[in-house]
């Protein structure tokens, strides 16, 4: 019975991560993606040379399948290895999960995994999120099986798949700290030591504080400025919107049925491992920086597996005689998964698989630019420069830059850096200047000129609204694309330039 259960949530999988899987946009960090898969892979330009070589595992399966032709660089093909491996993460899942759960709850986990918005998002998107997630399956399956019984392969194995888990996205680092915790305090857990707790927390400090050193003397300035304003509500209501707030009561109350049956070393686990990544990310956001419940995907598979726990007696198989024992876990089904359905529909729906429609808006400035039986010519401020290029200016990354005669894409503002210093980087002092300057060359150059823009992204480059009030005053919006994404605007503004008076 288990296994026709998992048969068909790995077919109701497959066809949700198959789904519009080549119709969303490319946002701004697969637009990333791209760029990093194709650039050379040496020189001062190449991908060896930038700051993605810490984590390549995504972008060199993606050079590898390029290579031998067996993707293309469409946004079905980018995203299929993804997809394919977001498939099969599910079944991984249960099969993984039935160490810690047991079978009818790792299967109820695989269902809800199936039908999860933001495993599907993930699956559906051309990052390392997903490969990070498959890693922190199969580490979590191996450390559990080293608490259950203490072979030192099984650490080994774990140690593996941690590292696999960091190669594909530096947040596999947050899966780290848990286990790193877990194997410091396993001598006092299993001789039951009265020093357990206080020596859980300093572990849990001196962890957060190396997480806190980390991410301050990382190389991703560039982060800490655009994301510079430290704001821990945030974090908490994206743990809510992403883990979504059924699934975390479903896996409170599965860690509390898990707790009074397990030996203390695998409740320690467990508690490690959920409580270190988001401890950390709150320090983080109170401190240095904006965090977001995103950067925590890799606890996702152990909630999956406890809500799973809740809603095992909800299978036929596990049901009993009497509806006392059968109400409350298929209560806790029915809210579980109706409310993955609203979201699924929402997802395919006017989310727009939660990415703002970069290709609409990029079709529609290329089509007001071409003359008849002529290529467009065009000059893009945007911000969201990777998503631009590749749908105005896709086959340039190989060459290292964009150099073409026709199509230039620009970031609207930047962030320029020298030492500790850090402001809006300009060709002309003051952003009315800014604007004119490329509004000249492109007359100069026979351009068509363009402003695309979001909202969010705009507010994190120039947070003073200057800027938005003038492209107001000095351009008109052809075009908006809306799309809401729970509580972010993803919507899209296209500006052309009025005329000179």
């Amino acid at each position: 019975m288990h296994w026709r259960w998992l048969a068909a949530a790995t077919l109701v999988a497959a066809l949700l991560r198959f789904w519009n899987l080549g119709e969303w946009s490319i946002w701004v960090d697969e637009g990333h993606t791209w760029r990093d898969a194709s650039l050379p892979l040496t020189g001062e330009r190449g991908f060896l040379a930038s700051g993605r070589g810490d984590y390549p595992l995504p972008f060199l399966l993606l050079r590898g399948l390029l290579a031998v032709g067996a993707i293309d660089s469409s946004e079905f093909g980018l995203r299929l290895p993804f997809a394919l491996v977001g498939i099969a993460s599910v079944p991984i899942l249960a099969l993984c999960g039935r160490r810690m759960v047991g079978p009818a709850a790792a299967v109820a986990a695989a269902w809800l995994c199936a039908l999860h918005p933001w495993h599907l998002f993930w699956s559906q998107n051309a990052r390392g999120y997903i490969l990070m997630f498959v890693a922190a399956v199969l580490a979590t399956h191996r450390i559990v099986a080293y608490a259950d019984r203490g072979w030192s392969r099984d650490a080994w194995w774990a140690m593996l798949w941690l590292a696999v888990g960091v190669a594909a996205h530096p947040t596999g680092a947050l899966v780290v700290a848990g286990a790193v915790m877990f194997l410091l305090l396993r001598p006092l857990a299993r001789d039951e030591s009265p020093r357990l707790l206080p020596a859980a927390l300093l572990v849990l400090l001196v962890l957060t504080g190396a997480a806190l050193v980390l991410v301050a003397c990382s190389p991703y300035q560039g982060f800490l400025a655009a994301k510079g304003n430290p704001d821990p509500l945030h974090l908490l209501q994206t743990t809510a919107y992403f883990f979504r707030p059924e699934l975390l009561l479903a896996g409170g109350l599965g860690l509390v049925l898990c707790g009074l049956q397990w030996p203390l070393l695998r409740g320690l686990l467990v508690v490690c491992l959920l409580v270190v990544p988001l401890f950390a990310l709150l320090a983080i956001g109170s401190t240095l920086a904006k965090t977001t419940a995103r950067y925590a995907f890799g606890i996702l598979p152990v909630w999956l597996l406890l809500a799973g726990r809740t809603l095992g007696p909800w299978f036929p198989e596990l049901a009993v005689a009497g509806v006392r024992r059968w109400l409350p876990p298929g209560l806790a089904a029915v809210a579980l998964f109706a409310g993955a359905f609203g979201e699924l529909v929402a997802y395919h729906g006017n989310q727009c698989g939660q990415r703002g429609r970069w290709r609409q808006a990029c079709e529609f400035v290329a089509v007001t630019a071409a003359a008849p039986e002529e290529l467009p010519r065009l000059r893009v401020l945007t911000t969201n420069q990777p998503s631009v290029v590749y749908y105005l200016a896709r086959p340039l990354w190989s060459q290292g830059g964009i150099e073409d005669e026709r199509v230039h894409v620009h970031q609207l503002v930047d962030w320029e850096f020298d030492g500790e210093d850090k402001g809006v980087y300009l060709h002309e002092p003051g952003l009315a200047n800014h604007l004119a300057w490329h509004r000249a060359l492109a007359e100069r150059q026979r351009q068509q000129f363009a402003v695309v823009v979001s909202r969010p992204e705009l507010v994190e480059k120039e947070p003073t609204g200057e800027l938005w009030q003038l492209l107001q005053r000095d351009f008109r919006l052809v075009l908006h694309l809306p799309c809401w994404v729970g509580p972010k605007d993803e919507s899209l503004y296209v500006f052309l330039p009025r005329e000179s008076r």
